[in-house]
């Protein structure tokens, strides 16, 4: 059961932390130093105490998009400042190769602080799909695991050729490597996915139609999100009405968040693929709160948990 699980936490010895775009960057681009530090010296301590973490994060494309924005407009000429005519549009893969960059030198300056070697391991799609691929990867991040260092994965976005954007209406986010993460999780054989964004924990529709807490993931339940008309109220209509067709039991895809509800979707199906790939417990937890990565694996009760069926 779900207490049992949650007790469990603590004894994890292999770990896979997935950091989310809205966790590593400010809805600007900018990167969320302080929350990133908090982070990194969580995992520093469950390193010092014998455990193996495989750092996913995301972020590369939103902090390569500031940058990029801001080097255009040094390097546009006075005439163009005055017309408006600098051009703002972005390659979003060229985005990635400028955000990567700094995203590893931030990670690598924090790590040193505390004496610790990170790693970049950069993916794609077809690398899970190559037996060959995939056996090298696991044996190059077993090696650095077993000295002590830490690998930080993301997809190797300037090259991958995966079809949907990154980026969708409004900015919000529609990948954010959670399959990513979910697929290592299973081929480094993982006791424990922990996967950090934007959302304290899902809920479900009540029998009065409100949402509530969901501490554990139900099985097949029905994914839901606020009808586009209403997505800014947080609170639903009465389940089964035409401005609502939730039923109770159904998941309730919180509209706070900077994804957008596909890549809610992919994030909840990466985590039910895991647990179903031999990954013991996978958790969605809020990566903005201080501290969540401790309390999680101390087995506090946060964040959604999701169990074998």
């Amino acid at each position: 059961g779900e207490a049992e699980e949650r007790r469990h936490l603590k004894y994890a010895r292999r770990i896979v932390v997935k950091v989310g775009t809205p966790v590593v960057t400010h809805a600007d681009g900018g990167i969320a130093i302080g929350r990133i530090s908090g982070i990194v010296e969580q995992i520093v301590h469950l390193m010092h105490r014998g455990k193996e973490v495989v750092l996913v994060t995301s972020g590369a494309i939103g902090h390569g998009l500031l940058r990029m924005q801001a080097q255009q407009l040094l390097s546009s000429s006075l005439r163009e400042h005055l017309s408006g005519q600098v051009d703002r549009d972005v390659d979003l893969k060229a985005a990635a190769a400028v955000g990567q960059s700094g995203l590893m030198s931030m990670y690598d300056m924090l790590f040193r602080e505390y004496n610790m070697t990170c790693a970049q391991i950069l993916v794609t799609d077809s690398d899970w799909k190559d037996a060959s691929s995939l056996s090298q990867l696991r044996h190059t991040a077993a090696e650095l695991l077993h000295i002590g260092a830490i690998p930080i994965v993301n997809e190797n976005d300037v090259i991958s050729m995966r079809k949907l954007p990154v980026i969708g209406k409004e900015n919000r986010i529609l990948w954010d490597n959670d399959e990513i993460a979910s697929l290592l999780a299973s081929a480094l054989h993982a006791d424990v996915l922990l996967v950090l964004a934007d959302v304290a924990r899902l809920h479900r529709i009540g029998s009065d139609g409100l949402p509530k807490p969901m501490p554990v993931f139900l099985p097949n339940a029905q994914l839901w999100h606020h009808e586009d008309g209403a997505e800014r109220n947080p609170t639903p209509t009465v389940p089964g009405t035409a401005a609502s067709p939730a039923l109770p039991g159904s998941v309730l895809m919180p509209y706070v968040s900077r994804l957008a509800r596909e890549g809610m979707d992919i994030m909840v199906s990466a985590a039910c693929e895991a647990i179903s790939h031999g990954v013991r417990t996978a958790i969605i937890v809020s990566g903005i709160e201080p501290a969540n990565v401790s309390k999680v694996l101390a087995g506090e009760n946060i964040g959604t948990i999701f169990l074998k069926q």
